[in-house]
């Protein structure tokens, strides 16, 4: 009871509880799917809570007094985090338990980081290691993601962003100390104006170089991330607390309504098959158990155009299957599949993604047999994941010109032909006399005159290799959907063109119909949510303004051509010429591809087995112009803190110089007030008196 008494008397422990219950409060609140409202509320504590725990640690150190925990209640902490991770792990085989664990294990070690090393007499000598092991380990690892080595450059870089911190962390006190010693305060005028100046002048070139503003923004934060390392506290820590709770919040998922359940009783059902482009990725708001983070992440929005066409006439329904991340072999049925062949198959087996049931035509199938109702047109976007959209937007988001590498990904479309012509033969098997629309990709980037691209980092070469990759890529998909007497939407690849929601049009002014990055988490256990790697799938997808658009082009041509159950020329091939004729395209030479689109393949799951596909040098790639470019970043970024620590340090030791004024001040403020209270109280009592005496 006595130490218990003893903790919270002590300022730093209970400040530190406050602190570490608002840190609780607020994952629990992301993790929960709480509203806006109660998270809202939960940041303001937080706030509040970081605001007082910060603040005490710089008092106490203008004080020259150490605000830390005991180094028991440290080793407790992490003693007692790791026990409760240990026992979650084994009893409930749970990934959301090591991560809280890991969390607090983080907290407690940056803890020792900065209170406790600081204070060592060799704090400058540990410092000075620290900063030379960190930057050594950051540049090996920017080397070995040069040669595309990405899990050693991962841990050398997880060692360097844990000794680069401390190293600056520790060196900090002592370079206040020296300024604080100046007795000329112009000196210390001097250091920060020319370390601001510096700053400032690095920001503008590499903004100007990079020709982005959004680099001046980066190194406002990077630079206030140096200002928090100098200031003798932990409110880099609070600060990215806050930042990695702020984005593993997901909204609450949306209840499928009942005009999207099929059953016996419609006969106008719009049937969707594809992927993200059909399913809504890059949307705000996803139905329920559809966003889950290493479950179904299918990601089917109410904002998709398909969603809200099968809410409208003349359709009674929508059998909603498109998914996110889907290929070609994600849509045929299993059942249909060609045997693979012993070496380098064509195609990978169909088989059902993570969190599906099975194939979208399977489920198709299963629906329609189950509820009996009557599909009235099929609508299928489907070839974009086949012909490597992911990877190729990985290139160009990432340092280097993805457009010298188009021979990689262009010689790939003929086998993406052949998997949109064995997907297309079953989509005519599985509907018979369905009328089929076929939907084309539309045009992201506005590539013409007077293109407003300084908010994206992509350069014009590497614009126009997308626009004329994607035409490439249409072009295909329109080739075999005549071959099948399919409807193709032709109008849908001018959807964001030619309603000014083009990225890098000047005309909607900073708010285009389709996202360059879209920070967004997912849903699930907080491994899913505040993971990093999850935060960036809603980019390059379209929006809800985009997808409006989209629906008014379907709307559009849906009312032009009005398709029925019949429609369909009556010269569409029968099932078995379409088979004869996959099964020939299959038996054809490789194409002049530079590489395998899919890369050798295990039967039955996407994996890749070694370095041949498409997709791994295309990985390899990026991630090589990320080291080149990562190493140049952090000769840049070392000049740039070393210019924000000169000026950090000199105003934390001008505050520390003023600090005993400012104290004197408070004092006498206090001393004041004192005298002004003891003043009125004997005022007071004079007239209490004086009022009985007369009152006598």
């Amino acid at each position: 009871m006595t130490r218990v008494r003893n903790f919270f008397d002590h300022p730093p422990s209970r400040q530190t509880l406050w602190f570490l219950v608002s840190v609780g409060l607020l994952y629990w609140g992301a993790r929960g799917g709480a509203s806006r409202t109660v998270i809202m509320g939960l940041f303001v504590l937080y706030a509040i809570a970081g605001t007082v725990w910060v603040r005490s640690q710089y008092e106490d150190s203008l004080d020259g007094r150490r605000h830390t925990l005991p180094h028991t209640s440290l080793i407790a902490i992490g003693v007692l985090a790791a026990g409760l991770g240990a026992a979650g792990w084994f009893r409930e085989q749970s990934l959301e338990t090591l991560v809280l664990t890991a969390l607090i294990l983080f907290f407690v070690g940056l803890g020792f980081r900065i209170v406790v090393l600081r204070h060592r007499e060799d704090r400058v000598s540990l410092g000075r290691w620290a900063l030379v092991a960190g930057g050594v380990s950051y540049f090996l690892g920017c080397a070995a993601l040069g040669r595309a080595h990405w899990l050693v450059a991962a841990v050398l870089l997880v060692v360097a962003l844990f000794l680069l911190p401390s190293g600056l962390a520790m060196l900090s006190e002592e370079a206040i100390h020296r300024n604080w010693r100046i007795r000329t305060p112009r000196q210390r005028l001097v250091r920060m104006t020319l370390g601001v100046v510096a700053f400032a002048l690095i920001a503008v070139a590499s903004a100007d170089v990079a020709d982005s503003p959004l680099v001046l923004l980066a190194f406002a934060a990077f630079g206030l991330l140096v200002v928090a390392l100098t200031s003798s506290t932990m409110a880099d820590v609070a600060a990215v607390l806050a930042l990695v709770a702020f984005m593993g919040i997901t909204p609450r998922q949306a209840a499928l309504p009942p005009e999207l359940t099929p059953s016996a009783d419609r006969s106008n059902v719009l049937v969707a098959l594809g992927d993200s482009y059909m399913s809504g990725e890059g949307a705000a708001t996803f139905y329920e158990r559809t966003d889950e983070g290493g479950g179904n992440g299918c990601r089917r929005s109410p904002t998709a155009w398909a969603a809200v066409a099968g809410q409208q006439d003349p359709f009674d329904g929508l059998d909603f299957l498109a998914c996110s991340g889907a290929s070609t072999y994600n849509v045929r049925e299993p059942i249909a599949a060609r045997s693979p062949g012993p070496e380098t198959p064509k195609d990978p087996r169909p088989h059902a993604q993570d969190g599906e049931i099975s194939t979208q035509l399977a489920q198709y199938q299963n629906r329609a047999d189950a509820r009996k109702y009557t599909p009235r047109l099929v609508v299928l976007s489907i070839g974009g994941n086949d012909a490597g959209f992911g990877t190729i937007g990985q290139m160009c988001v990432a340092p280097g010109n993805c457009g010298t590498e188009a021979a990689l990904w262009n010689g790939g479309l003929e086998q993406v032909e052949e998997s949109l012509r064995a997907t297309y033969q079953e989509v005519r098997e599985t509907f018979g006399r369905t009328p089929v629309a076929v939907i084309p990709y539309p045009d992201p980037i506005y590539n013409g005159p007077g293109s407003n691209c300084e908010l994206i980092a992509l350069s014009p070469r590497e614009r126009t290799f997308i626009g004329e990759f994607l035409a490439g890529l249409n072009n295909k998909i329109r080739t075999v959907a005549e071959e099948f007497d399919f409807f193709y939407l032709v109008e849908m690849e001018g959807a964001l063109a030619n309603s000014g929601l083009q990225l890098c049009d000047p005309v909607n002014e900073g708010r285009p119909g389709l996202n360059f990055i879209g920070l967004r988490s997912v849903n699930g256990d907080p491994a899913q949510r505040f993971n990093p790697s999850n935060w960036t799938h809603n980019s390059l997808h379209p929006n809800e303004r985009g997808h409006a658009a989209m629906l008014r082009v379907f709307k559009n041509w849906r009312d032009e051509v009005d398709p029925k159950p019949g429609d369909d020329p009556a010269s569409a091939p029968e099932p078995g010429d379409l088979q004869a004729g996959a099964d020939q395209a299959s038996d054809l030479p490789d194409t002049t591809a530079a590489c395998d689109v899919y890369g050798h393949l295990t039967p039955d799951v996407y994996s890749r087995a070694d370095g041949e596909g498409c997709r791994n040098q295309g990985s390899d790639w990026a991630l090589k112009q990320v080291g080149v470019q990562a190493g140049l970043v952090g000769v840049i970024g070392a000049l740039a803190a070393a210019a924000a620590w000169t000026a950090s340090a000199a105003y934390f030791g001008w505050r520390r110089a003023r600090w005993p004024q400012v104290l004197e001040k408070r004092e006498e403020a206090a001393r004041q007030a004192m005298e002004r209270g003891e003043a009125a109280r004997t005022a007071s009592g004079t007239s209490t008196a004086s009022s009985a005496d007369a009152s006598t």
